[in-house]
């Protein structure tokens, strides 16, 4: 879905909307999120065209009334979250996906271009 967003907004303008970290935490009882996400934007005006996409739309995703909105982190910077998410540890009875745990990608995704994900956290099996 971000990607989707990236496309249609790097379409029509001068400054690209890309992001390079991702992590949507989940709750292991349920195997469903926390109903938010921690993602890097490469530039504040991505940022800026993201929350105007986003903020007080409703989030029509699976059925969902939800209406979305859009913060700043207190964890600031590719660095810190890269730091952060790569001393998480996540600890569960059975396997742990590879999409519950934060990633990094290089170039930044924006959508169009091929990206390498890098799966960052440690899984630890109880």
């Amino acid at each position: 879905m971000l990607d989707e967003e990236c496309v249609k907004l790097n379409q029509h303008g001068e400054t690209s909307v890309e992001f390079d970290f991702f992590y949507l935490p989940i709750d292991f009882n349920t195997d469903g999120n926390y109903g938010y996400a921690l993602v890097n934007f490469t530039s504040s005006s991505a940022v800026r065209k993201i929350y105007n996409a986003f903020q007080g739309h409703r989030w029509d995703y699976l059925g969902s009334d939800k209406i979305v909105k859009v913060n700043y982190a207190h964890v600031q910077g590719l660095g810190m979250l890269v730091s952060r998410a790569k001393g998480l540890k996540l600890r569960r009875r059975t396997q742990i996906p590879d999409s519950y745990l934060p990633s990094l990608f290089v170039p930044p995704r924006n959508g169009l271009r091929k990206s390498v994900e890098h799966l960052l956290g440690n899984r630890i099996l109880i």
